[in-house]
């Protein structure tokens, strides 16, 4: 059984850190996405995509929402790794017009001013895999946020798990999350909400009941993921999302 999102979409993160040098209120986002390797053209000997080739998600008409009413529609991505085995690419989001590695954004202000609070800024995808294999979200959109503020916060927490981890079937297994902070505060990790992971309540489900009788979790100091398997069966597909949090910001990751 494996964890994993395979249909178009299979992982995402995003984080952002201030760039006041720029120009105030200016974030500067890092964007990482996986998909099916076999849905793009590129350089490959069988003519898919490899590393250092660019594409454009057609497919899952991937974009980025800023949260000031602002998008970037349909990112271009350039590949950093990718499986032939297991039919993956990963790619790092560009900007649209300076092909930077980086997409950089400007706010009206340092909060959202409707809120008085934060920014909300997200990845948005129309297709998480739908194929029978994936038992908890088949078919639903996806998204994947963090929160922008400049008063007190410089950046994200950035979080990073494997784009593909395999689970043994009825039994108990582990792996870490990986965290960071930018502003060297205490971190947190938590499972994300269904809002938080969909933009929308109920849009999405995390592993645990009623579909298999134990919920995955996740360790709140240590960042590790634990999820005892009993019910699964072999070739199952689940998806996961974590949320990585400072008391500033936070920061999402699927796979």
């Amino acid at each position: 059984m494996g964890i994993q999102d395979l249909k178009h979409y299979c992982f995402g993160q995003i984080s952002w850190r201030a760039r006041q040098d720029m120009a105030p209120n200016t974030a500067e986002f890092i964007l990482l996405g996986a998909y099916r390797r076999d849905a793009y053209s590129g350089s490959g000997k069988d003519g898919l995509p490899v590393r250092g080739d660019i594409i454009l998600d057609t497919t899952g008409h991937t974009s980025l929402a800023f949260g000031d009413g602002t998008f970037m529609f349909i990112l271009k991505y350039i590949i950093i790794a990718f499986s032939e085995k297991e039919n993956w690419i990963l790619g790092r989001a560009l900007d649209p017009v300076t092909e930077r590695k980086t997409i950089l954004h400007t706010y009206p202000a340092p909060a959202d001013p409707e809120t008085e609070g934060p920014w909300k800024a997200g990845i948005k995808s129309t297709h998480r895999q739908a194929l029978k294999e994936h038992v908890n979200n088949p078919g639903r959109g996806c998204q994947i946020e963090t929160l922008v503020e400049f008063t007190t916060s410089n950046g994200s927490p950035v979080a990073f798990v494997p784009v593909f981890v395999n689970a043994p079937q009825n039994s108990v297994f582990s792996f870490p999350v990986a965290v960071a902070a930018p502003d060297g505060d205490s971190l947190t990790c938590r499972l994300a909400t269904d809002v938080e992971a969909s933009g929308n309540a109920g849009g999405f489900t995390q592993p645990g009941r009623p579909l298999v009788p134990k919920p995955l979790t996740v360790d709140t100091d240590t960042y590790v993921v634990t999820w005892h398997t009993t019910g699964t069966k072999p070739g199952q597909l689940w998806s996961y999302q974590v949320m990585a949090e400072d008391g500033k910001s936070k920061a999402g990751v699927e796979a």
